[in-house]
């Protein structure tokens, strides 16, 4: 108990910031397509969109600690055939299928 009291306050006391050596890169917005649905006017047509928002990811940054976090929703598109040539495929089930974090970086100071 006592030397955990004490590894503790030397920790705080030579890393007074909590820095930590992690911090966050940015990563793009996208679309991933699922397989395709093999419908007879559009072959190629996907069988679902996903959508992931724009976030930061935690990586190895030296200097830096993560500051707080947000959730960013992802969601889905699915896609269904419709037999139509003027129409082949058509969305029909947009829902949130998941999440990523959205995390934050602070610098390190001193």
């Amino acid at each position: 108990m006592i030397s955990q009291v004490v590894v503790s306050v030397v920790c705080t006391v030579l890393n007074p910031q909590g820095c930590d050596g992690r911090g966050s890169t940015p990563v793009p917005a996208g679309w991933e397509a699922g397989s395709a649905l093999q419908c007879a006017f559009a072959p190629n047509a996907p069988g679902f969109l996903l959508f992931t928002p724009a976030h930061r990811e935690v990586v190895p940054r030296p200097g830096y600690r993560l500051g707080e976090a947000q959730v960013r929703m992802q969601w889905i598109v699915r896609f269904r055939c419709t037999g139509l040539s003027f129409l082949p495929v058509v969305p029909y089930e947009v829902r949130a299928y998941g999440y990523v974090l959205d995390v934050a970086e602070q610098a390190c100071s001193g």
